[in-house]
């Protein structure tokens, strides 16, 4: 595999002259991001296809982009940052809900092959930093080789696209919109890296400083570096206009890198814009007409990300409103050390929580109405079912019950932020709540102290005080108190019968 700078297509690039010297007046096609500008002739594609195919083929690489045409291809470039990478699967599922969503709109004008896609990843992904958090950025690059644009139609359709997914798949948290997941700067900047180009970016050592760059031994005098493995665009699913898995089309695209270039390339000739915009009560109901002048202005500047540090537990905790009166208890207080082997004990047999370990608890609320916030060092969330990249996870626990909540803005497959999540509650043992709560025991020794006239057995409905708190132990909290409060109106009705 070739890193170096000349390849086939370099030198092919200088023998036909296609560089643009500074001060040229001549448009350039395409640009090198290791450096320099290019004019490709018209008369010259077919050439500049083959050996740039051969590249390709020998593992040779280039790092090249191509400046849209007036009338182009249509495309999307796609920036999708989460705490997780996206799975082949879940870019499937993406690029078919595309596909549903564009149909109204270009049904009309196009074949169910014509509105096909060729939907080309890099198989790796690019670790980003957001408010001092960790994500994982996919991109994806997603073609219509037989749908041809203007710009103005290309937001149209990017819109449509937003809209879309907007209500018809997972929302998306505040970091990364749908408006930010489908980029606009394809349709107001001049183009696209072209397939089976690796990018390169600035070196991290030397930043391609010139008192510096001559003698760095990261990009040896180059002043750029391949970006992790050169993230180069490929074919790796191609979708009829209905969503249909096209995989001859795929197979083509695989082994024949000349078509491959041809049918992803976003520059056309002789070509003229093939769709039409549909008429306003044409719209379905999903489809905002203002929304659409919104995504075709150009977005305001995003947020200034600034290097910070990921707030405390405490910080978040701060954060909302409910939870900013705290104290937090003191580790070998009689309160931490009961919440502790309660909680160990609860999870025994949980696979993800089971080895977790208490960090801190904070008491939060009034008196009479206070309830614990438990902060452990496990990540891993109900909602959506994986652990999360920062310590997100607490559990909430009152004088009833104890669940887990997040304060991650991640959703599930349901559109379920974890800001919002609550799991399933388990009840407390009588023991803890005496402990966190003395005063329900003395109420309920005067309730006990006023109720000794009656003869009323309900030693079945009781909770011993030293009852084990496993998670196979718990019944359902609500069966259990409606098995108790049966028994004990069962007992009362015989009581009081007797007595008349």
């Amino acid at each position: 595999m070739s890193y170096g700078r000349r390849t086939h297509l370099k030198t092919w690039l200088f023998k036909n002259k296609c560089f643009v010297k500074r001060g040229q007046d001549k448009e350039y096609t395409h640009l090198l991001l290791d450096g320099g500008k290019l004019h490709i002739p018209r008369e010259l594609y077919t050439d500049f296809y083959n050996v740039l195919s051969m590249d390709i083929c020998q593992g040779n690489r280039n790092c090249i982009s191509e400046n849209r045409t007036e009338i182009f291809r249509f495309l999307t470039d796609i920036d999708y940052i989460d705490e997780q990478p996206l799975t082949n699967d879940d870019i499937e599922i993406i690029a078919k809900k595309i596909q549903i969503g564009l149909e109204l709109f270009l049904r009309n004008d196009l074949s169910v092959y014509e509105r096909k896609i060729i939907v080309c990843t890099t198989g790796e992904y690019k670790t980003v930093t957001d408010q001092g958090y960790k994500l994982k950025k996919t991109g994806i690059h997603i073609i219509w080789p037989n749908v041809y644009v203007d710009v103005l139609h290309a937001k149209y359709l990017r819109s449509v696209i937003i809209q879309y997914l907007s209500q018809h798949h997972t929302l998306r948290p505040s970091h990364n919109p749908w408006e930010e997941v489908i980029d606009y700067a394809v349709y107001s900047s001049s183009g696209l890296r072209m397939k089976g180009s690796s990018k390169k970016v600035k070196c991290p050592l030397c930043k391609g400083k010139k008192d510096k760059v001559e003698y760095c031994e990261v990009c040896y005098g180059e002043g750029k570096k391949l970006e992790g493995n050169g993230r180069i665009y490929m074919p790796s699913l191609v979708l009829d206009g209905n969503g249909k898995v096209l995989k001859d089309e795929l197979d083509i695209l695989k082994n024949d890198n000349f078509e491959m270039l041809k049918q992803t390339s976003i520059r056309t000739f002789d070509t003229e814009r093939n769709i039409k915009r549909l008429t306003k009560q044409d719209y379905p109901k999903w489809f905002d007409a203002t929304k659409l002048i919104e995504h075709s202005e150009k977005p305001s500047a995003k947020r200034k990300k600034k290097k910070k540090k990921i707030m405390s537990f405490s910080d978040m905790m701060g954060t909302k409103k409910g939870l900013k009166r705290k104290v937090t208890l003191s580790h070998d207080s009689t309160e931490f050390v009961s919440i502790n082997k309660f909680i160990k004990s609860l999870f025994s047999d949980h696979n993800e929580y089971k080895d977790q370990n208490i960090k801190d608890i904070f008491q939060c609320g009034p008196k009479k109405k206070r309830y614990y916030v438990i902060q452990t060092d496990s990540q891993y969330c109900q909602n959506v079912c994986r652990t999360h990249n920062t310590n997100h996870v607490w559990f909430l626990l009152n004088d009833k019950t104890i669940c887990q909540k997040c304060f991650s803005e991640s959703f599930n497959s349901s559109s379920i932020c974890c800001g919002n999540y609550s799991s399933d509650v388990s009840p407390i043992t009588r023991q803890l709540q005496n402990i966190l709560y003395p005063e329900l025991s003395s109420k309920r020794k005067e309730n006990n102290k006023q109720n000794q006239g009656l003869d009323i057995k309900s030693s079945n409905g009781d909770i011993d005080t030293n009852e084990d708190a496993s998670i196979k132990s718990f019944p359902s909290i609500s069966l259990k108190l409606q098995i108790s409060m049966q028994e004990w109106l069962k007992s009362l009705e015989g009581a009081v019968c007797k007595d008349c």
